[in-house]
């Protein structure tokens, strides 16, 4: 999902979004972009992410695991 948000979205091209270890900082992506994509997938996979600060930092392959680790912790609550 956020590979297709960065290419269909923000037309960060396939080879960069696709390249888990490229920065999220890198990618061109303003705070409303980030937000804007963090918000389609809190909808979809039911996640609140209350800081975005960090994931700017992160890698691609980072922010997946992050994410992944949320939604870990929504379903087991």
């Amino acid at each position: 999902m956020m590979i297709e948000y960065l290419v269909n979205s923000q037309g960060v091209p396939a080879e960069i979004a696709t390249n888990g270890t490229a920065k999220v900082e890198s990618l061109g992506l303003d705070s409303l972009s980030l937000l804007e994509m963090l918000f389609e997938v809190e909808q979809k996979f039911g996640l609140r992410v209350e800081n975005l600060a960090p994931l700017k930092d992160m890698t691609i392959d980072g922010m997946a695991e992050f994410l992944a680790g949320l939604q870990v912790q929504t379903a087991a609550a």
